[in-house]
């Protein structure tokens, strides 16, 4: 029996696994090609089409190992995307992709609103259209059944909470969101009301590496 560990890597393109030993050498890897639909503001996809993606590259990354004991799993991923899952955990809309630029009016929009300024102190950010704030205020806007949504998960821990963990929000990956106040290490109750979103919207904070559950095999 071989034991390993497998880290995930979400990337825009594809979705890379390495199978590494306990002394973290090298075993073996694999690979997915990540599906995107085009549109006229850039790519959005299905939040399911990245759990497949991440499973294939997974177990491409053991396909050729005999008999591997998988003893942990670790995903990381692109930041701004996200899925916004109703109170049931179910996604309410598409996966808007990160460069994606249908977010451009609700950036000006908090500019206008809070300052530049106010709006950097807070995020650490410049008012970018990708940021998953402004993603989020254009779904609800625009997407039908995005009002529903009361969860943002990124793209890794879309995948983590969907093969059986915890619903939290990785530091690093919040600070991406435009939801985070980076200064108080908190959640921002300022971007929350201007994005009109739920005080539960993000997870809870957590830091990279912390343990938040046991992968359910049937969902793998």
């Amino acid at each position: 029996m071989t034991e390993v560990v497998i880290g995930i890597d979400v990337g825009t393109t594809s979705v890379k696994a390495v199978a590494l030993d306990l002394r973290g050498r090298l075993v073996s890897q694999g690979r997915s090609a990540m599906a995107w639909t085009t549109c006229p503001s850039g790519a959005e996809a299905d939040p399911e089409d990245f759990v497949s993606a991440a499973l294939a590259a997974a177990h491409g990354a053991t396909a050729d190992v005999h008999d591997a004991q998988v003893l942990g799993l670790g995903v990381a991923s692109i930041g701004e995307t996200g899925v916004l899952l109703d109170r049931r955990g179910v996604p309410v809309a598409p996966c808007v992709a990160w460069h994606d630029h249908r977010g451009a009016e609700a950036a000006r929009d908090a500019v206008a609103t809070m300052g530049r300024e106010r709006f950097a102190q807070i995020t650490g950010l410049p008012p970018s259209a990708g940021w998953s704030a402004f993603t989020y205020r254009w779904l609800v806007e625009h997407q039908p059944g995005a009002r529903d949504g009361v969860w943002w998960l990124s793209v890794a821990e879309w995948i983590v909470h969907r093969l059986g963990g915890a619903r939290v929000s990785e530091l690093s990956l919040a600070s991406r969101t435009a939801f985070l106040d980076v200064p108080a290490g908190a959640v921002s109750d300022d971007m929350l009301s201007w994005a009109g979103a739920p005080a539960g919207l993000l997870g809870e904070l957590v830091p990279a590496g912390t343990p938040v559950g046991t992968v359910d095999a049937r969902r793998a």
